[in-house]
């Protein structure tokens, strides 16, 4: 269990990487989800569904903070 807490306390200088790659990742897909062979946005809504990912995405960057974990 103290490893698992230790890990997570190192995993915390990447939130703000992980929360981008993460963002960027579901940004992507759901804009080519017809490229993929996965429709799992409808046509109509693919456009929306993207832009709001994106801005999502770059509030959620920008709200996670950098911790150091080491408490410096």
């Amino acid at each position: 269990m103290n490893e698992l807490v230790t890990g997570l306390k190192q995993a915390q200088k990447y939130a703000k990487a992980i929360v981008a790659g993460v963002g960027s990742v579901l940004t992507a897909f759901s804009a080519m989800g017809a490229e993929l062979g996965v429709q799992v946005i409808p046509v109509e809504a693919q456009a929306w569904v993207t832009f709001l990912l994106a801005t999502l995405t770059a509030f959620s960057t920008w709200v996670v903070p950098n911790v150091d974990p080491d408490g410096k």
